[in-house]
């Protein structure tokens, strides 16, 4: 993989670079604003240059933006630097146009992932950023690399909430309940099937939603006037399944409708 001369020197100096505005941005607080613009649009600039077409590890992980990321330790500058680095990749590479995924999603998500992983950052409001993307991604794409690396990701992010908190996180909760709200009525069988993969990770999470899971479902039967919608039924079924005791009681009380 050649990279002109200029890209070299460029690839060389854009970690450091970019570590000294992101803790310029926070120090100074007069010219804050206007440094953390900056940094914004030299990390999307950057970030867009250096991202292959395809997915391809050994690019991924040598890219100059995940690289000025990269700490052994976790320090508040360098979290500082990663949450700006989350913000940008999803408000700007992340987006879904309707149901149409965005441009290089599993190179995106690659680099998402390996952001993620060699970073042990266990600020539960920082790794739940990415949390509505990767959940949509599962929820609208198919592809096997796209959903692999979901995934993974997604994995990584509960496992590290559910430590952090120590107990079910309440983060994760809302971020999961938003999810549920935004695609009720158009997606419900590809939400349980996206929460599905939440629970094997961390039942607890899902398990609060319980409640307004089945209020949903009850509303969305009524809306439709036909009676109990037994797709969907079994669907959530299959879902509360998952989720223990409190799965159990529900799949109970849904048999007495």
């Amino acid at each position: 993989h050649h990279l002109p001369q200029q890209d070299r020197a460029l690839r060389d100096s854009l970690p450091l670079f970019l570590q000294g505005l992101s803790v310029a941005s926070s120090a100074s607080q007069l010219q804050s604003s206007c440094l953390k613009q900056q940094l914004r649009s030299v990390i999307t600039r950057y970030l867009d240059h250096f991202l292959p077409a395809a997915p391809s590890t050994g690019v991924v992980a040598n890219h100059p933006v995940l690289v000025g990321a990269c700490e052994a330790a976790p320090t508040t500058q360098g979290a500082s630097l990663r949450r700006t680095i989350l913000e940008v990749l999803c408000e700007r590479f992340l987006q879904f146009k309707s149901r149409a995924p965005p441009p290089r999603l599993s190179s995106v998500l690659m680099f998402l992932l390996e952001l993620l992983r060699r970073n042990g950052d266990t600020d539960v409001s920082l790794l739940t950023l990415p949390l509505p993307s990767l959940l949509r991604c599962l929820m609208l794409v198919n592809e096997p690399q796209v959903r692999k690396t979901s995934t993974d990701a997604l994995q990584l992010v509960v496992e590290r909430c559910a430590a952090a908190a120590g107990g079910p996180c309440m983060q994760m909760i809302s971020a999961l309940r938003l999810f549920v709200e935004e695609n009720e009525g158009v997606y419900d069988r590809q939400v349980y099937g996206v929460l599905e993969t939440v629970a094997i990770l961390d039942p607890t999470v899902v398990e609060a939603l319980i409640p307004s899971l089945s209020l949903s479902l009850r509303n969305a039967e009524h809306k439709r006037g036909l009676g109990k919608n037994i797709t969907l039924r079994s669907a959530y079924v299959k879902l509360l399944g998952l989720l223990g005791e409190g799965g159990q009681a529900e799949i109970t009380s849904l048999e007495g409708d």
